[in-house]
């Protein structure tokens, strides 16, 4: 991804409040992208739900990904859900996705999208590697 420009940040918190030097990463960030997977405890996706919604309050536009097998979000409307053994679902979603949502640039995660949803692809397709 750094070669395409993509400087990617990391949340360094252990604990479930923010810390004031993460909440001020996400507010000068371009975008947020959250991961979640099934290897994460609930304190951890706690924090990765809290960051993500750090970014929507302040208008930051927003992927989620969340891996199937994270059971207790698989409610969760805003996300996009991913197979880690068999990731062409999500794929396939992400690149029909990006085309229609250029389309529609009112939609508030319309440029989240149009550039990073071939990263967000990416950032599944390592993922599917990672077993």
């Amino acid at each position: 991804m750094n070669e395409k420009g993509i400087t990617l940040a990391q949340s360094h918190d252990f604990l479930p409040k923010l810390h004031t030097i993460t909440i001020s990463s996400i507010r000068k960030s371009s975008l947020f992208i959250g991961v979640i997977t099934c290897t994460g405890d609930q304190v951890e996706r706690d924090r990765v739900l809290t960051e993500w919604e750090e970014a929507k309050t302040v208008g930051i536009p927003t992927i989620l990904l969340i891996e199937e097998s994270a059971e207790s979000l698989l409610s969760l409307e805003d996300g996009i859900y991913f197979n880690r053994e068999h990731p062409e679902k999500a794929l396939n979603f992400l690149n029909e996705e990006i085309p229609q949502i250029n389309k529609e640039k009112e939609q508030s995660n319309g440029w989240a999208w149009s550039f990073s949803g071939t990263t967000a692809a990416e950032l599944v397709g390592q993922l599917s590697h990672i077993g």
